[in-house]
């Protein structure tokens, strides 16, 4: 089974989705496969410095009748960090009007024994943490992987 067929399966009304690595020239047709399912599915470019390979990106996923929109962003930060193909920020409909508020990240690996990459990592939730604030108040979730970073703390990405 693929990872793809296994998300058609998936019975959740959300997926939050790290490195599904689709090159936006196929995130269309991707997407359209998803609409046969139930699923509507929206996806971050890819990381534009991966130089052997596609890599990276984050998506968020929903099942009908649930809907799932694109938050824009608000600091110039959180804009730059959307370029990283490493966080995406959605919305995502909860209950008569409620609405979530989803960061998805996927950090860069090798945080652990890299100080530069764990840096990369810390500055996207830094970045995060100054969009929640710049954001109207609501529902906000914070997942993904943060790859051998140790759990950010307040040192590492400020004040929450």
């Amino acid at each position: 089974q693929t990872r793809q067929q296994v998300l058609y399966e998936r019975r959740a009304d959300m997926s939050f989705l790290s490195e599904p690595t689709v090159p936006r020239q196929k995130q269309g047709a991707v997407i359209n496969d998803f609409k046969l399912h139930r699923k509507k599915m929206l996806l971050s470019p890819l990381d534009p410095d991966a130089k052997v390979r596609a890599l990276g990106g984050v998506g968020a996923m929903v099942t009908f009748p649930r809907r799932l929109i694109q938050i824009e962003a608000i600091t110039k930060e959180f804009k730059a960090a959307l370029n990283s193909g490493r966080v995406g920020m959605y919305g995502i409909n909860l209950h008569a009007g409620w609405m979530l508020t989803a960061f998805v990240l996927y950090g860069y690996a090798g945080g652990q024994q890299n100080k530069k990459q764990a840096a990369r990592t810390a500055k996207i939730a830094r970045a995060i943490v100054a969009e929640i604030s710049a954001q109207p108040a609501g529902y906000m979730l914070i997942c993904g992987e943060f790859n051998n970073e140790r759990h950010p703390s307040k040192k590492n990405i400020g004040p929450t």
